[in-house]
């Protein structure tokens, strides 16, 4: 999918209020979904056209649309279904300030999983599946990794990529693809 990022993923900073309603604010994103997926009021009235929601994690894939306000015909700032957040909160242990983030899949498709956390900030380490590095090779460490163009070239150097990190989900499946394992799926922020 090309465009910029604003067209792929988004990312929404997770409030109090959501943790205690269940649900994912949309505000200032109504843009990223099809117009055909704003529905009615009310579910009689009429349903817009369904997005499918996967959320990490879960086996479940959620059809939904997202309401308008009986009043004045504006989005709802949430998703119609949603029983499935407060499951999805618990098991990655969302809590205020935390980030989530949706991602395209195709055009009524959607990714839904945590992409800043308190305890994915907590728990970085290196996983324990990782074949340790042949320490008679020199090592790198490749940031902001994309699909791997750079580790790829000092792989052939003769280099081992020590560690990696990549947050758009295509280019770290990718880099997993045709470099190897050794990366991290997640931001590089300050």
């Amino acid at each position: 999918m090309s465009g910029d990022v604003s067209n792929r993923k988004r990312l929404i900073s997770i409030t109090g209020g959501n943790l205690r309603n269940g649900h994912i604010y949309l505000s200032g994103h109504h843009d990223f979904f099809p117009k055909e997926c704003y529905g009615q009021s009310g579910r009689a009235k009429g349903l817009g056209k369904p997005l499918i929601l996967l959320p990490e994690g879960t086996d479940e894939s959620i059809e939904t649309d997202i309401s308008t306000n009986g009043k004045n015909g504006k989005p709802r700032n949430f998703f119609r279904k949603r029983g499935w957040v407060k499951k999805f909160f618990k098991k990655y242990d969302i809590r205020e300030g935390d980030v989530v983030a949706i991602e395209k899949v195709s055009k009524y498709k959607y990714r839904v999983y945590p992409f800043e956390t308190k305890s994915i900030r907590e728990g970085a380490f290196v996983p324990e599946h990782w074949p340790k590095p042949n320490p008679k090779k020199p090592s790198v460490i490749d940031l902001f990794a994309g699909c791997g163009g750079f580790s790829y070239g000092l792989k052939q150097a003769g280099f081992e990529n020590l560690l990696a990190v990549e947050w758009d989900s295509s280019c770290y499946q990718t880099f997993k693809q045709n470099i190897g394992s050794r990366i991290l799926h997640w931001a590089i922020q300050g």
